[in-house]
């Protein structure tokens, strides 16, 4: 009866163990799409600093470790969504420029026998150049989650898609780089 019950649990665990090879990134978004929409030039540009272009690392003892990248164009996905953000947000630029700089964006997943842990850290600098000043400023967001069995992909994507939305959301609202826009 043992014997049975382990197979089967075997047999759950290794049809759990197929691992997607893609990542959707989608920050999530709370945003009136009307006042989005506008369609406002912004002199903004995006840097990827990573030194990975890989968004997920699934560590697994004994196994090598795999990662997942997304198929879309991560640097555009961010751009867009921030200036439906700066536009909801009527953000003025006043001849600033505007970078963002992705320093950090990574999932990093222990997978264990029977569980998973999880840790999502993202890390982007806002650098806000207008006449001679510049203002460089480092926004940071980590995320864990814990779960029974194998990580599950759409769950990882929604955790981190929020934790990311949470960011942009955090960047567009910061008083200090609406001030610098303005100037």
């Amino acid at each position: 009866m043992k014997y049975l019950i382990w197979t089967i649990l075997l047999l759950l665990l290794s049809g759990c163990s197929q691992t997607p090879s893609q990542f959707v990134l989608a920050p999530s978004q709370q945003i009136n799409e009307t006042s989005a929409n506008n369609n406002t030039f912004y002199p903004l540009t995006i840097e990827d600093l990573r030194a990975a272009q890989h968004l997920i690392q699934i560590h697994k003892k004994g196994d090598p470790i795999k990662v997942l990248a997304s198929n879309q164009n991560i640097k555009q996905v961010l751009k867009n969504d921030l200036i439906k953000r700066l536009n909801a947000h009527k953000a003025t630029f006043h001849g600033a420029s505007y970078q963002l700089n992705i320093k950090e964006m990574l999932i990093t997943v222990d997978q264990h026998s029977l569980k998973y842990e999880s840790n999502s850290r993202i890390q982007l600098q806002i650098i806000i150049t207008n006449d001679n000043n510049t203002l460089t400023k480092n926004f940071k967001r980590n995320g864990n989650s814990y779960g029974p069995l194998t990580a599950d992909l759409a769950v990882l994507e929604r955790d981190f898609n929020l934790l990311l939305g949470q960011m942009l959301d955090d960047i567009v609202q910061d008083a200090e780089l609406n001030d610098a826009l303005a100037k």
